[in-house]
Formats: structure tokens, C-alpha cells, sequence
């Protein structure tokens, strides 16, 4: 490390460690409250500050200047060479630069302070500030995906049930063509039918019992009182539009027709 420079900015000796003499903010605490603080500052943002002149040739510095990568700092080099955030840098006022990046993930805040002769550039870990933003930036971006997969999913949604509705509504409508198809080919039937009943009760009446035309007639009646009665339950189901009926003989009606 090199010597402590006989600038009042001072923090640190040359070996790292904490000044005696505590600043004058600190001034006024009791015993040694303001050694404690100042070193505790120290630890926990690990100032390095660097004095170069209106040249950019390096006079000193105060810190470690391995924590923010600049292990090549010497008395004379170019401070633009260590820190290209330098470059094009206004003399005439203080310039803060918040979270700069100076080597391997690591990051400062870093505050010039100009004067006449010569200028300070103060640097301030903020490493885990950076971190910290890089976690909350990722946090964002998961959840930015995580919006957008979920609108994804909700057009899907919303494409699949348009769909489950159009194909619903033409099932409806092809259940209710079906319906009056079967209505109207049940009446179609059903008139025929009523014909061939009504003739074959004609039959019934007009021959004797005895005669084999009025066993084939009475065959003839039941069996078109049966589809008769199938014709029927189709119209009930026509008009019911879903579920379906079961037409169930009677044991009389349906022994007749098995012995027919």
C-alpha cells in the first residue's frame, strides 16, 4: 500500500486500516463512538479515494484499490486508463455516477469532486446494491413471463371455449333438423299406418270368426298397432328434444305379436 498522504481527505492509512483521528461529524460522540463508527463505516462500504491532477496523472490515494480492481494504480499513470468513466469528465462541478461497474460483478458508487488544481473521485462499494437490483430485475422478468404465459393460456382458454360453444350450437342445431326429420317421417308413418289398422278392423267385422282371413286380418291389426305405437314414442322423443323414451310392451300386446 502506499504512504498516507498529508490530504485532510483521509480515512484509512496506508495499511487498510481504520484513521485515528475520527471525522468531524463524529466529533462530538462519547469515547470512542466515533472511531467505532468511522471504521464500521469503512467495513461496510469500503471507500477508495483517489487524488489525480488536471492531467489525469495519479498524486494518491486512500482505501483499498484491489476491492474495485484497480490493483494497477500507481503514482503518475493515467486515472482514465483505471476508470474510463473519466473520460470527457466537467471540471467546473461535482458529477455523482451511481452503480458504475468496475471489475467481475462488481460495482461503485462513484462521486467526482473537482477543484481548482487537482480532483477526487471517491468510490463506494456497491456491490450488493447491484445485486440486489439484478435480483429485482430478474424477479420482474420472471414475472413478466409469467403474465404473459398466463395471457397466453387464458387466449387458449378463451379460443377453446368459443370453439366448445360454436360446436355446441351445431349440435343443437343438427339435434333439432334430426327432431323434425323424425316428426315428419313419424306422420308419414303414422298415416299408412292408421289406413292399414282401420282396414284390417274393417276386415275383422265383415268375416266370420272362423274364417282364416280374419286370423290373418287380426295379425295384421296388432302388428300395426305396434308400429304404431313405436311410431309414437319417436314423435314423443322428437318433441322432447333430449334424453329418449323406451317404449315397453305390454305382456298381452307383446305375446300377441310373438304368437303373430
Amino acid at each position: 500500500m502506499n504512504e498516507r498522504s498529508d490530504s485532510s481527505v483521509s480515512s484509512e492509512r496506508g495499511d487498510g486500516q481504520p484513521g485515528t483521528a475520527p471525522p468531524a461529524a463524529y466529533a462530538d460522540f462519547p469515547d470512542n463512538a466515533g472511531e467505532f463508527l468511522q471504521a464500521l463505516l469503512t467495513a461496510s462500504f469500503h471507500p477508495l479515494c483517489v487524488r489525480f491532477d488536471r492531467e489525469y496523472r495519479v498524486q494518491d490515494w486512500w482505501g483499498e484499490p484491489a476491492t474495485y480492481g484497480l490493483e494497477a494504480i500507481s503514482r503518475g499513470s493515467d486515472v482514465r486508463d483505471l476508470a474510463p468513466c473519466l473520460h470527457d469528465m466537467e471540471w467546473d462541478s461535482q458529477v455523482t455516477l451511481p452503480l458504475v461497474h468496475t471489475a467481475e460483478q462488481r460495482a461503485a458508487h462513484v462521486h467526482i469532486l473537482p477543484s481548482s488544481d487537482h480532483c477526487l473521485v471517491i468510490y463506494i462499494q456497491a456491490t450488493r446494491e447491484l445485486l440486489q437490483r439484478q435480483e429485482l430485475q430478474q424477479a420482474a422478468n420472471e414475472v413478466r413471463l409469467l403474465n404473459h404465459d398466463q395471457h397466453r393460456l387464458l387466449a387458449r382458454l378463451i379460443e377453446a371455449r368459443t370453439e366448445l360453444e360454436n360446436r355446441r350450437r351445431e349440435a343443437e342445431q343438427s339435434a333439432r333438423v334430426k327432431s323434425r326429420f323424425i316428426a315428419s317421417m313419424s306422420h308419414e308413418f303414422r298415416t299408412p299406418l292408421t289406413s292399414v289398422i282401420g282396414y284390417a278392423n274393417l276386415l275383422l267385422d265383415e268375416l266370420p270368426v272362423a274364417h282364416a282371413g280374419a286370423k290373418h286380418a287380426g295379425a295384421i291389426g296388432r302388428a300395426s298397432q305396434h308400429l304404431l305405437s313405436l311410431v309414437d314414442n319417436i314423435l314423443e322423443q322428437a318433441r322432447l328434444e333430449e334424453g329418449g323414451m323406451v317404449a315397453h310392451l305390454s305382456p298381452q300386446i307383446e305375446n300377441a305379436w310373438v304368437g303373430d
